[in-house]
């Protein structure tokens, strides 16, 4: 009997629908980030105060920018699976803010992965 070199059209297809699922859900939760960081940076803009958006292990936290310890509640992300590589942005009170970048990555499968960026002047986009 000779041996088989080739995927069956099973085994392609799926593949492409977990690599397709993890997709959908990272864009979900990057798009659900993309409202959080606008309104934060609205926030900051009108308190006239600092805020920082950092990763915590399983969603992320705004928060006043210079405060060691604080209170904020975290906001999970919809998937579980999803993680952020970026650790921490800074969302300035000027109108004008440095280019900010956050990645994010599917935990079930490393090599999905999206980034949601700012050149400063423009808002967040997912890329």
């Amino acid at each position: 009997m000779r041996r088989q070199k080739a995927f069956t059209l099973i085994e392609l297809l799926v593949v492409l629908s977990m690599r397709s699922s993890g997709t959908a859900q990272l864009t979900q939760d990057a798009d659900r980030l993309i409202a959080h960081l606008e309104s934060a940076r609205v926030l900051a803009r009108t308190q006239g105060t600092p805020l920082r958006w950092r990763s915590v292990e399983k969603g992320f936290v705004i928060e006043p920018a210079f405060l060691s310890a604080s209170n904020a509640q975290a906001i999970p992300w919809l998937s579980v699976n999803t993680q952020s590589i970026t650790p921490s942005i800074f969302l300035s009170s000027e109108p004008l803010i440095g280019s900010q970048e956050i990645t994010l990555t599917d935990d079930a499968n490393n090599q999905v992965r999206m980034r949601i960026k700012t050149d400063g002047l423009g808002p967040f986009i997912r890329q």
